[in-house]
């Protein structure tokens, strides 16, 4: 909103200084009044303060249950049968499952158990959030219930493998409360462990194994591990472990299995058309379970509400700080999806992320802190994790209310896994993807590609962000004990007989919620702070952005029309919005127009007249930007300007500089470095 009088000094609250306000003295308002609370009154009846006091905690008890039932509001449309249902599944198990409180089934895991329990090869596929790790995991341990005191030490008998040590992490956690009621060990393996507990793990006997490629091949050539008894190899997130570089990997290990009665289970929330190939060939008679399509044609969660924010780079930090604020408030969580290490460092170490407890994710980062940010984050201690695709796979969090993504990707399959971070287990969420005005074609691609709409809105703003502050303050009030509210109850009559019940309690919770300093707006249209978008209103319509801008310079002094940014035309074709700076917005207001004509302040974004977009051209676009890529990175090994190439082969050997890679990925450039483990230069992450 526009100041009132730009050209006032500026002198201090007179809202805060002691009864300057006659509309805030202290019997303004009766319900806040010393003597309108009995637990603030001196003399209070014991009896009435108690009952009072019953009822504030049971209205408090109501508003959290109304809460807490909102958040599950549609968590019953994804359950279509009961555990008990299904025959097959075992007393253990089903008290394992009630230790986590699930007693219903998703449509993947009713679908899918009896397949996997027969023992035939299966490929699943449905949205993210719908189950898909129990989906395989329950009706295996069943499956081998019986099997477990036939297996040979050195020897699993099911080997899962998955994309990111996160994933596999997950998946074990459900394989160890379902394995260990039915008697089964299992054991996790990735990178960045040793191997002398794992070599005594599988001496000792495993029966279940879940790992990354690399780490189990590594145990395969060691011949630490044998996989001749394996009866069931689950491939979680199959085509990302393809697209990472991992299909020699994947390919050494199958070769070693056995070549009759070994199941094999491949689960993923995307399987693009190339995936066929490795089914085609490495599967016998699968069976296909596909509950991710949708009459709509939408490839995401349903449950998740998809916006877009236009922003500058250097915008971001603050903006998604105040998204956290408004989305997530002070008890939910947020992740920020980056495309690169730097990129994740750097805006971590924005003030606003700072200040709510920001953890940061990437390959870069030591096994132990990753385990510990992962815990952090679930425990509700770290409350917005930055991170790369690393944790984009499978990773169940949950309560995610928001995800960020900083600019759209260029793999659309990206994209329905990191928004599906948000909206599982049959609560809502957001995702928001930040753009800027060269990148607007990959948002078009993404909503043709993927059958989703993205709502195109404007940057937060301050009023929403002290709004959803306010609702973070009552609900801390409400955890406070009874005794350290008579503890401040004599300090608080002082304050609202000298203040105003009002403004005391009003600056308690600005306090509280840490809004010390002045509220700054930020435009809807640009994201810029100091500006304001304002409306321009014309009784006729408004051909093009041109006409907009010849109005504004018509009507308006030059000086102010020439201070003015941006003018965009809107859907109701009559409307245009542009940017202007603050200290001009008044002004603005104030200037005679042209009959028919008005100008206002934009209280929230309207829908933009927007160019129909050529799904060809864009397509051919993002060919040619990700030809550029390849060839920046292709040239970077041979310039010797390249990065280091991550993985078992650390640094390439050969002639021309540093091959290029990065985690999870990794080149095939030569190199000068010495190789330290012979792989060369094929990164893992």
């Amino acid at each position: 909103m526009p100041p009132k009088d730009i050209k006032k000094k500026k002198v201090q609250s007179p809202k805060l200084a002691a009864k300057s306000s006659p509309t805030l003295k202290p019997k303004a308002s009766p319900k806040l009044g010393p003597k309108a609370s009995p637990k603030l009154g001196p003399k209070a009846n014991p009896k009435k303060r108690k009952a009072d006091v019953d009822k504030a905690a049971a209205a408090t008890s109501v508003r959290k249950k109304q809460a807490t039932e909102d958040s599950h509001d549609t968590s019953g449309s994804l359950a279509v049968c009961k555990v008990s249902d299904i025959k097959d599944i075992s007393d253990a198990s089903r008290e394992a499952l009630l230790t986590k409180n699930i007693t219903m089934l998703f449509e993947i895991q009713q679908k899918a158990f009896s397949p996997c329990f027969k023992g035939l090869d299966v490929v699943g596929r449905a949205k993210t959030g719908c189950g898909k790790t129990l989906a395989f995991v329950l009706p295996v341990v069943e499956r081998l219930r019986d099997s477990a005191k036939l297996a040979c030490k050195k020897a699993p008998l099911c080997t899962t493998i998955a994309p990111t040590r996160e994933l596999a992490r997950q998946i074990f956690n459900d394989f160890e409360l379902l394995g260990n009621a039915s008697g089964l060990v299992v054991k996790c393996f990735y990178g960045g462990t040793p191997f002398g507990p794992q070599c005594e793990d599988l001496r000792n006997g495993v029966h279940v194994l879940v790992c990354t490629p690399g780490r189990l091949l590594d145990h395969v050539r060691r011949s630490s591990v044998a996989l001749s008894n394996c009866k069931t190899l689950i491939l979680d997130e199959a085509d990302e472990m393809l697209s990472m570089g991992f299909q020699e990997d994947i390919e050494a290990v199958l070769d070693e299995l056995p070549k009759t009665n070994c199941q094999k289970l491949l689960f993923s929330a995307t399987l693009p058309k190339w995936v066929n190939a490795i089914v085609e060939k490495h599967l016998t008679n699968p069976t296909w379970i596909d509950v991710a399509h949708d009459p709509q044609g939408n490839k995401t969660n349903d449950l998740i509400k998809h916006q877009c924010v236009q922003c500058a780079p250097a915008l971001k930090g603050d903006c998604i700080g105040d998204l956290c604020k408004i989305h997530a408030g002070a008890f939910g969580k947020t992740i920020v999806f980056v495309n690169t290490k730097k990129e994740c460092d750097e805006l971590a170490g924005n003030d606003k992320l700072q200040a709510i407890g920001a953890g940061v994710l990437h390959g870069d980062i030591p096994q132990h802190a990753r385990e510990k940010t992962m815990d952090g984050f679930r425990s509700g201690k770290i409350r917005c994790l930055v991170a790369t695709d690393v944790a984009a796979r499978g990773i169940d969090v949950p309560a995610v209310d928001l995800v960020v993504q900083t600019r759209p990707p260029q793999d659309f399959e990206a994209y329905v896994h990191r928004s599906g971070r948000t909206g599982r287990a049959g609560r809502k969420g957001t995702s928001v993807t930040f753009y800027s005005r060269n990148e607007e074609y990959l948002v078009k691609l993404i909503e043709h590609k993927k059958g989703i709409k993205m709502q195109r809105v404007g940057p937060p703003q301050a009023r929403d962000v002290v709004a959803a502050a306010a609702e973070d303050a009552v609900r801390q009030i409400d955890t406070v004990h009874q005794a350290s509210v008579e503890a401040f109850t004599d300090k608080a009559r002082e304050l609202i007989e000298e203040r105003g019940a009002e403004v005391a309690l009003a600056a308690s919770m600005a306090a509280l919620t840490g809004h010390f300093r002045e509220l700054k707006g930020r435009s809807l249209l640009s994201s810029y702070d100091g500006q304001t978008a304002l409306l321009l209103q014309s009784e006729r319509v408004i051909e093009t952005d041109s006409k907009g801008w010849y109005l504004l310079r018509q009507m308006l002094p030059r000086e102010l029309a020439d201070a003015c940014r941006g003018c965009k035309r809107c859907k109701d074709e009559r409307l245009c919005i542009f940017d202007a700076p603050d200290n001009i917005v008044p002004m603005i207001l104030e200037a005679t127009l042209w009959k028919g004509n008005t100008i206002k302040v934009a209280t929230e974004l309207p829908e933009l007249l927007e160019a129909e977009t050529d799904i060809y051209e864009a397509n051919q676009k993002l060919k040619e930007s990700k030809q550029r890529f390849w060839e920046r990175r292709k040239g970077s090994g041979k310039d010797g300007k390249g990065g280091k190439a991550e993985g078992r082969g650390g640094r390439g050997r050969g002639q021309g500089g540093r091959g290029g890679g990065h985690s999870g990925h990794g080149g095939h450039g030569a190199g000068r470095g010495k190789g330290q483990s012979g792989r060369g230069s094929r990164g893992r992450g």
